[in-house]
């Protein structure tokens, strides 16, 4: 069944118009007309009014009377004359009714379009690209005549069965009979389910999300959202807004990285079956600090702070300190993060009294280093490839105890063979 769903959306997608943008309908039309055509037009009376469909049919579901939420269906209304001919564009416009089984306000989106004139429609196939004559054809047939786009929104249970009427507004007494549509209440994964809009705390925090009040809006034909507050006992965590976390689309690469701010209300307009929007928290760690090129971050514990990574690839010298303050306090540096510095344009590097650890490939590919001051003598552990790619003329220089020990850990980390260790 959703095979057939994908293969139908695709049709179904073709036939469609976006709102505003079907220019007026000609009235004059039968005015340029071969005379005779036009006297045998206007002599010709409405003799009747048909609705069919267009576009999805749903297998096993009797066809044409269904609607399932989340999917848009059309009705066209065909007005033939006395003579048996189709009515000409603009003769015979047409007055839709659609009213729900119980006679309230319909809740749902219905957009009635008036015909387009052949010389409209032609316009608006080749805006389309429409190129196929069979595609043409078809999409003719449908622009030239009056047709009503109707469309449900998922999660709303309370959406009751339509009946539509079309009528003659050049004949009054002539109308269609009445179009039942039943609306799918439950139907696979589509219907009854709230679900464009989803919400996400993300990786690093675990709190709550406040309610979100969702809305369709039949006006507009779209989804409203107002964005909910969120709350998190991370202390180090501080709420920024709500970003995009759909990463696979092309068309939301542009607002990926928006961030919109709790209590914004948010308007989308779903296509086709409705699809979804997964909004997550963006947070801001309070822990994070960027000092001289350098972006430092307190540990979880609170106790020590990682260099996290080097913000300007473009640098030439770095100073790794023994402490950075927060919030008034002092910190121990000890640790620098995999790939902090990797690839960067530096020539020169001192790190700090208090570094213990320096992550796997920290220092990859920085083939301009010429040297590296090590003033710590606590250097315990040094990951796999941390100096690897770095040029024969390197000069480390260390506390004179740790010598032996630092080339060996440093020669094992990827430190060229030419590179000199000395004690200061």
């Amino acid at each position: 069944m959703k095979r057939h769903f994908q293969k139908t959306i695709i049709g179904l997608a073709s036939l469609m118009l976006t709102a505003n943008s079907i220019p007026a309908m000609d009235l004059a039309y039968a005015a340029g007309l071969p005379q005779v055509q036009a006297e045998e037009q206007a002599a010709a009376t409405v003799s009747e009014v048909t609705i069919t469909r267009t576009g999805v049919r749903f297998e096993g579901l009797d066809e044409d009377h269904y609607l399932v939420p989340g999917y848009y269906m059309e009705l066209i209304a065909n007005v033939k004359l006395s003579d048996g001919s189709l009515a000409a564009e603009g003769m015979a416009d047409v007055e839709w009714k659609i009213v729900s089984k119980s006679g309230k306000k319909v809740r749902s989106y219905c957009k009635i379009r008036k015909p387009l004139t052949k010389a409209e429609a032609e316009i608006e196939l080749d805006r389309r690209g429409a190129t196929n004559k069979g595609t043409r054809k078809a999409l003719m047939e449908t622009l030239t005549r009056s047709t009503v786009l109707l469309y449900v929104p998922c999660g709303y249970k309370n959406v009751e069965d339509l009946e539509i009427t079309a009528a003659s507004k050049a004949s009054s007494q002539v109308q269609s009979e009445p179009y039942a549509l039943h609306v799918v209440k439950k139907y696979d994964y589509l219907a009854g389910n709230k679900r464009y809009f989803q919400f996400g705390l993300g990786k690093k925090a675990k709190g709550k999300v406040g309610t979100a009040k969702e809305t369709w809006d039949a006006e507009k034909g779209c989804y409203q959202v107002k964005l909910p507050t969120v709350s998190t006992k991370d202390k180090w965590l501080k709420f920024e807004g709500w970003k995009k976390a759909d990463t696979s689309e092309e068309e939301n690469k542009a607002d990926r990285n928006k961030i919109y701010k709790a209590g914004t209300v948010l308007e989308d307009i779903p296509m086709m079956y409705g699809g979804q929007m997964n909004l997550e928290a963006s947070w801001k760690d309070l822990r994070i600090r960027d000092v001289r090129d350098v972006q430092y971050r307190l540990d979880d514990a609170g106790k020590t702070v990682t260099v996290q990574k080097n913000l300007n690839q473009k640098q030439k010298y770095a100073t790794i300190p023994k402490a950075v303050t927060y919030n008034k306090k002092k910190y121990p540096v000890t640790t620098i993060k995999k790939k902090a510095f990797a690839g960067s344009s530096l020539k020169g590097i001192v790190l700090g009294k208090n570094i213990i650890s320096i992550g796997a490939e920290a220092f990859a590919g920085c083939g301009q280093i010429n040297m590296i001051e090590i003033q710590s003598a606590k250097l315990g552990k040094i990951g796999k490839n941390a100096f690897r790619g770095l040029g024969k003329g390197v000069t480390v220089v260390c506390p004179k105890k740790c010598v032996k020990r630092y080339r060996a850990m440093m020669r094992e980390a990827g430190l060229p063979k030419g590179a000199v260790v000395k004690g200061v």
